[in-house]
């Protein structure tokens, strides 16, 4: 067998969208997927097609989104970062990957993975962290599977673990922050998740004395106070 996929590896990378424009071109269930990720992320949304699906359109009556109701056109993707081909139609897609690469946005093929510059990951979101799960576009479908396999790895508590993580985090000095990372490795290998989901406020810091010294525990609730 050959290799699943020619050309370069991907970089993963997760990216702040709030405020940066994202284009959209279709409003087919496809492109309604993109839009709603895009909107979580607080990207400013632009949807360019002549018919969008019931929640484009009720995100466009919310004002999360702006809905240019035409066929997409190569002008729609200046000043954006990322353009999604979306319209459900080859030679349109082409069409808006061409534009994109004009004005130098970065671009998603939902019909030609190996034509985009970046693909989406299947994503689960649970207890506060973000898990994603990629292929490299071999197949979303194994992506997909995967990911739902991954729900109950994420223990309950761990959104408690995040919380405490970062208080600890702030109380230590600068030093000690670029170290910090054995340290909470060591709390979650002592169960220290399963202790905050079971409320053992009195394991909990015991734990956490007994890696960042006595004291520490209570010291940094007191800062947080």
């Amino acid at each position: 067998m050959g290799r699943l996929q020619d050309g370069p590896e991907r970089y993963p990378i997760l990216l702040n969208l709030r405020g940066k424009r994202c284009v959209v071109a279709g409003g087919g269930n496809v492109a309604t997927r993109k839009v709603r990720g895009l909107v979580e992320a607080g990207a400013e949304v632009v949807v360019v097609a002549p018919r969008a699906s019931a929640e484009i359109q009720s995100l466009v009556y919310r004002g999360n989104v702006e809905w240019r109701s035409r066929p997409f056109v190569k002008e729609d993707a200046e000043g954006a970062l990322f353009v999604f081909a979306a319209t459900g139609d080859h030679e349109a897609n082409r069409a808006a990957l061409k534009a994109a690469a004009l004005f130098g946005a970065l671009t998603n093929v939902a019909d030609d993975p190996e034509g985009s510059d970046f693909h989406l990951p299947a994503t689960l979101k649970k207890g506060g962290a973000t898990i994603t799960v990629s292929t490299g576009g071999a197949s979303p479908a194994v992506a997909a599977w995967l990911r739902d396999r991954m729900v109950e790895a994420v223990p309950e508590g761990l959104e408690l673990a995040l919380e405490l993580f970062s208080l600890l985090r702030s109380a230590l000095d600068a030093e000690a922050k670029a170290h910090s990372g054995e340290g909470f490795g060591k709390l979650l290998d002592a169960g220290i998740v399963e202790d905050l989901r079971k409320g053992d406020l009195k394991a909990v810091g015991e734990k956490v004395d007994s890696v960042f010294g006595a004291g520490f525990y209570l010291g940094a609730l007191k800062e947080k106070g």
